[in-house]
Order: structure tokens, then C-alpha cells, then sequence
């Protein structure tokens, strides 16, 4: 429940935000997350009771858009064939944060958890654990109220609306200023009947352009067209895959018999095994999370740009979900024990490389089917499958899990585990409905067009250019039909261009 009341909060409020930064701009809600945030870390640093802590966890579902409002940027400003390149770099970042908070917060816990203090009645495990939050707390408001600075004085705003009325907010400005009026007065000068006419016309496009603008329209648009869903259920299906594999470590750990501590360790005080187990339990959070952040800035930085170039980023996501079924396959067949306890770090960095490999891939494709001023919009309603993966999948995969694999309190009892074997035909799934999913152009495709542009401008003549390698690759008639697409046909649907091997030619 504490990680899926997070995802639940955040399926409502992300397409929201996201469609609102459209037309507020994309720095506002920066601004509007990093608060939230900050307070709800105020608050984690008193909270004592687990309904607080279950709020705390809802109220910053609605803040969980800081990447998702990253991507749009990236959208924003981002050539076509960088995009994925952009997004790689932004998951490395956010892996490098995701490796230093664990580490940071374990050092933290072995420096305050004293069991000689609690041996001797001096402090609870309770006292020790209230300090631990009240200083993780803090310090994480001191960094997130750093970062609304950021957000209010440093980031730039890119939302297309925003720029276009600051832009005709500055011209206007500057016509008065001359003694003109404003661009928006123009038409009073017009004649009484041509401005009848004129204004007819232009509350029937304003009225055309608002019902395309519109937020049910573009998810109408969104949900009928059935690449765009293909590719939808597939990413859902990747992050409820990667979500139970990174919110199940903690779930593994729990799962060896504290008996197994008391007797390899001879603890028999109750406070010292609770403060054992907390701190070998941030150890584990750190070993789960630093390991793959530090696999998530390699695939970001260096392996993802090589791979989009060369296959794409289908071929990419499929080698992704590939190497995330042998994650899940292992750790199914594997039973926590106090010797075993670490053993999901190595396959974690294989099941959680969703962040750095395939994250931004899904991305760059969801964002092919929309137009560029409706990026939030678009982007917002894949979010959909971002939350739907995150909190649907935990809760249900717990309890088919909990239902197949037998009576609580039998010896064989292991519902964590038999979640990771039902993830491994998932996988599957997912790279079987991308597989059938028509994608309109990707990054390799891109650089092929590229290179053949490069080889036309330096051939004199046409005649000394093999044009066999064009009209059979399917990169360049792609290239050409999203190239049309966007320069100003935007009546005609990607899937509607087609172009003949003569016109290709």
C-alpha cells in the first residue's frame, strides 16, 4: 500500500499537471513539485504513525512529475534524433541522485544506531530510529528548498504556448510604445463588413483550433490510433515488470526469519534485533539501488546513444525486456536466507535497467504521435501507463501470488518470489505487442537519411549515386513520409503519407 497509494495519486494528478504546463509553462510546475516536496520531507522528519506516513506518500503523488516534466522539456527543445540521447542523460543524473541518497542514508544509520545504548536501557530502537528520520528529513527539505531556487531563478521556460504569448505580449508592448496599437487592435480598422466576416471566420478556426487543443480530443486521438496503443500497453507492461522488481528488494529482505539473525549473530535483546535488521535493511537499499544506478549511468551515458543509433530504439527496448525476463527467472528460483540476503543485487542490475536502457525509448516513441505544441498532453497520457505499471502491478502480482503459492505460515510460503517468475512471461508480452507496433521513425533511421543527404551533396551528379541502397532501406521512405508529416501537411496522419520508390528516388 505505502508504494502503491504513491502511484494511484500520481495516475490522477500527473495527465493533469502535464496538460496545465501546456499553458503555465513548464517552470511553474517545477516550482509547484519541488515545494510539495520540501514540506512533505518537514513532515517525514515528525511523523511518528503510519497513516502519517501513508499521507506523506500520497500528497507527493502529486510532485511525482519531476522526469516526467524533464521529458517534456526534452521534447521541447530537443532535436528529433537527440531526443532519446537527452533522455539518457537525464536518467543518468537521476541515477546518480538514486546512488547517493542510499549512501548517504546508511551512513547516517550506523552512525546514530548504537546497540551498546540500547543494551544498557540509555535509548529505544524507537529513540535511534526518530533521530535517523528527523536528520533524513531535514536534510533532504534543505536540498529540495535548493532546488525551488533553482526552478524560480535557473530554469528556463519552454512550453511553445508560454513562448508564443510572451512573445506577442513583447511585440504588442513594443508597438505601443512606438504609438501603434496592439496586434490584437489590427482589426478594427477593417471595414464593418469585412470584419463581420473576418471575425466569423476566426471564431470558427479559434473554436477548430480549441476543440483539436483539447485534452479529450488528443486523448481521443491517442487511444484510436493502434500503434500508439500497442506501444502504451508494452511501456505499462515494462514498468509494472521493473516496479515490482525494485520495490520487491525490501519485500526479499523481509522475507528471512529473523530467527536465522538471533542465531547467526546471538542477539536475544528484541531492540537489538529490531536495530539489526534496520540497519543490514538500509544496506540492502543501498546495494539494490547503488548497483543499478551506477548500471543506469553507463546505459544513459555511453551504451543506450551507441545502440539507438545502430538498431533503434524498438531493437533497443526488446534487448532491454530480454535481459529483464533472465533477471526475474533467476531471482524466482531463489529463497531468501540470512546467507542469501544480498543475492538479488546482481540481478537487480539487470531487472531494473529498464531507467537507464529502455525508459527514455518508450518515450521518444509516445512522443512521435502528437504534434509538438500538445507535447504535455500526449506525454501526460502516457503517464498513464507509468502510474498503472507502478501501482497496479505490486498489488496484483501480490495477490495472484499470494493465492497460488499456499497458506500462509507453511514452509514454502514465499509470495515475493513466485512474483518474479509470473514477470518473466510478462516480458515477453510486451516485446510481442512492440514487435507489432508501427513506429513512424527512429533514431537509426534518422542518422541512415543523414549519411545519405551527406552522400547526394558531395555526388555531382545522379548518375554516380547507387540508388538501390535507398529505395530498398526502410529508413529513408520513413524518414521522407515524418518529413512531410511535419512540414506544415499536419491534416495528413503519419500512417496516411505514403510515398511511391519513384518518389522516394
Amino acid at each position: 500500500m505505502v508504494m502503491a497509494i504513491f502511484n494511484i495519486v500520481q495516475f490522477v494528478a500527473s495527465p493533469l499537471a502535464q496538460y496545465i504546463s501546456d499553458f503555465v509553462g513548464r517552470q511553474a510546475i517545477f516550482i509547484w513539485m519541488y515545494t510539495i516536496y520540501t514540506s512533505m520531507s518537514i513532515w517525514l522528519a515528525y511523523a511518528e504513525e503510519y497513516n502519517e506516513f501513508l499521507m506523506i506518500r500520497a500528497i507527493s503523488g502529486l510532485a511525482a512529475l519531476i522526469m516526467p516534466t524533464c521529458y517534456l522539456v526534452v521534447s521541447d527543445i530537443a532535436p528529433m534524433k537527440q531526443r532519446t540521447y537527452f533522455s539518457g542523460v537525464l536518467m543518468a543524473f537521476a541515477a546518480a541522485g538514486a546512488f547517493a541518497g542510499p549512501v548517504v542514508f546508511y551512513f547516517l544509520t550506523t552512525g546514530i544506531i548504537n546497540f551498546d545504548s540500547i543494551l544498557s536501557g540509555d535509548e529505544t530502537f524507537g529513540d535511534q530510529y526518530r533521530k535517523i528520520m528527523f536528520i533524513a528529513g531535514y536534510s533532504s527539505a534543505t536540498l529540495l528548498l535548493l532546488c525551488v531556487l533553482i526552478a524560480i531563478f535557473l530554469i528556463p521556460e519552454t512550453a511553445p504556448t508560454v513562448l508564443a504569448k510572451r512573445e506577442l505580449h513583447a511585440a504588442n508592448k513594443m508597438i505601443k510604445a512606438g504609438g501603434g496599437k496592439e496586434m490584437t487592435a489590427i482589426k478594427e480598422k477593417v471595414v464593418e463588413k469585412e470584419e463581420e466576416k473576418e471575425e466569423g471566420e476566426d471564431e470558427a478556426t479559434s473554436e477548430s483550433v480549441k476543440a483539436q487543443r483539447n485534452w479529450f480530443s488528443v486523448f481521443k486521438r491517442l487511444i484510436t490510433n493502434k500503434n500508439w496503443v500497442l506501444i502504451f500497453i508494452a511501456y505499462t507492461f515494462a514498468v509494472g515488470i521493473y516496479s515490482i522488481n525494485r520495490d520487491t528488494n525490501v519485500s526479499w529482505f523481509s522475507r528471512v526469519p529473523a530467527s536465522e539473525y538471533m542465531e547467526e549473530e546471538d542477539i536475544t535483546d528484541t531492540g537489538v534485533l529490531q536495530a539489526r535488521i534496520f540497519e543490514d535493511t538500509s544496506f540492502m537499499v543501498l546495494l539494490t539501488q547503488s548497483g543499478p544506478g551506477l548500471i543506469t549511468i553507463v546505459y544513459g551515458q555511453l551504451l543506450t546513444p551507441y545502440l539507438v543509433k545502430r538498431i533503434g530504439e524498438v531493437f533497443t527496448i526488446h534487448i532491454n525486456l530480454l535481459v529483464m525476463l533472465i533477471g526475474n527467472l533467476f531471482l524466482g528460483y531463489v529463497t531468501p536466507s540470512y546467507e542469501t540476503r544480498y543475492m538479488p543485487v546482481i540481478p537487480m542490475m539487470f531487472t531494473t535497467s529498464l531507467e537507464g536502457l529502455a525508459h527514455g525509448c518508450f518515450i521518444y516513441l509516445l512522443s512521435l504521435f502528437g504534434k509538438p505544441e500538445d507535447h504535455g498532453s500526449n506525454l501526460g497520457i502516457a503517464q498513464f501507463g507509468n502510474s498503472i505499471g507502478r501501482a497496479a502491478f505490486p498489488i496484483v502480482f501480490g495477490q495472484l501470488a499470494d493465492i497460488v503459492d499456499g497458506v500462509k505460515g507453511d514452509a514454502d510460503y514465499d509470495p515475493v518470489m513466485t512474483m518474479f517468475l509470473y514477470n518473466s512471461p510478462v516480458c515477453f508480452i510486451a516485446m510481442i505487442l512492440l514487435a507489432f507496433a508501427w513506429v513512424p521513425i527512429q533514431t537509426h533511421e534518422i542518422q541512415f537519411r543523414e549519411k545519405m543527404m551527406k552522400q547526394i551533396r558531395r555526388t555531382r551528379g545522379a548518375s554516380r549515386l547507387d540508388l538501390s541502397s535507398l529505395t530498398k532501406h526502410r529508413g529513408f521512405s520513413v524518414a521522407e513520409r515524418t518529413l512531410h508529416s511535419q512540414s506544415g501537411a499536419e491534416g495528413l496522419a503519419l500512417a496516411d503519407v505514403r510515398l511511391s520508390v519513384t518518389e522516394r528516388r
